[in-house]
């Protein structure tokens, strides 16, 4: 160990380094309080006082030297890191944040609370942009993605969700943890998805690119967006077979698939009827679908990048 920073009093719930000087971190506490360190000297050098319960999460608006924090007290406040002084402070959410994030401008903050709500807010305003009722069960963390119009969400519910942050509509779900999501993150290039779970497990997901649908015929928009392409075995339409769900079908924004397979192949989830897919992916991604029944068929790596026209979920992986 080479340094141990000793002052919160209770439970430590976040921490995060400056954007810019890394050498300063900020923390925050079960004690009610956040903190500023100064890395070079272990000493405290600022504490944020103010809320007057559990501050559950810290970070840094970009381009500042402002802090801003999420607590139980419902409420989410920007700090002054040299003064110690609240400079704003948001109101509207009915139950604990958990959970905060800024977007790299530094000019938006999105926050989640235990009764599932997301809120997003304008620092510069300070007025609320919007709220999204994201389920019936705690949110336990937001972020956004780089270009600030979708919002991504874990909750207790096991799932993982993207937003669209200008409409609040639903954009894609991601499902597979058996347990609690507690944390997710992006990759530097919004390609890749890691969330990790009360399950114990940390999952990759690989992203479809935004724009993807761009590349594709018009047909394909048309069986993308309309789950149009459903299909039996023989060729038939199937009236029993029960729809693709609309957060996949409709959104080619956030699609994703968990990687890798350790078998080889890909996951394709279709109904519990023998079906054919008439839709052909851009080479190289591939268009997580599920639905009710669960069952599971594989898809080689080599019929992926082929993107063949029809993937029949009764064939062997």
């Amino acid at each position: 160990c080479v340094q141990t920073l000793v002052e919160h009093t209770q439970a430590v719930w976040g921490i995060a380094y400056m954007t810019d000087a890394p050498e300063f971190l900020a923390s925050c506490s079960m004690d009610h309080n956040a903190k500023l360190w100064d890395l070079t000297t272990g000493r405290c050098r600022q504490t944020f006082r103010g809320h007057v319960d559990s501050v559950n999460s810290v970070c840094w608006q970009p381009y500042s030297n402002n802090v801003i924090t999420g607590s139980g007290d419902k409420t989410v406040s920007l700090w002054d890191a040299r003064s110690g002084l609240c400079v704003q402070t948001f109101y509207g959410h009915l139950n604990a944040v958990s959970n905060i994030c800024v977007n790299t401008r530094g000019d938006t903050v999105g926050s989640c609370d235990a009764d599932g709500v997301v809120k997003i807010w304008d620092v510069r305003m300070v007025a609320e942009l919007g709220t999204i009722e994201v389920c019936q069960h705690p949110v336990n963390t937001v972020t956004f993605d780089r270009s600030t119009q979708r919002i991504i969400t874990a909750s207790d519910d096991c799932m993982i969700r993207c937003f669209n942050t200008v409409d609040k509509s639903l954009l894609g779900e991601l499902r597979g943890h058996e347990d609690a999501v507690q944390a997710v993150l992006l990759d530097p290039t919004d390609s890749r998805l890691v969330s990790a779970s009360s399950d114990c497990t940390l999952t990759s997901w690989a992203l479809l690119v935004p724009g993807w649908l761009k590349s594709c015929t018009t047909a394909e928009k048309k069986a993308a967006r309309t789950c149009t392409g459903l299909h039996s075995h023989s060729g038939a339409s199937s009236a029993s077979a029960p729809p693709l769900p609309p957060p996949f079908a409709l959104a080619p924004f956030f699609c994703g698939i968990p990687v890798p397979k350790t078998d080889g192949g890909w996951p394709l989830y279709g109904g519990s009827t023998a079906a054919t897919l008439p839709l052909r992916l851009p080479s190289q991604w591939w268009l997580l679908l599920r639905q009710a029944g669960g069952a599971c068929c594989g898809r080689t790596a080599a019929q992926a990048a082929a993107g063949a026209a029809t993937v029949d979920p009764t064939a062997a992986a």
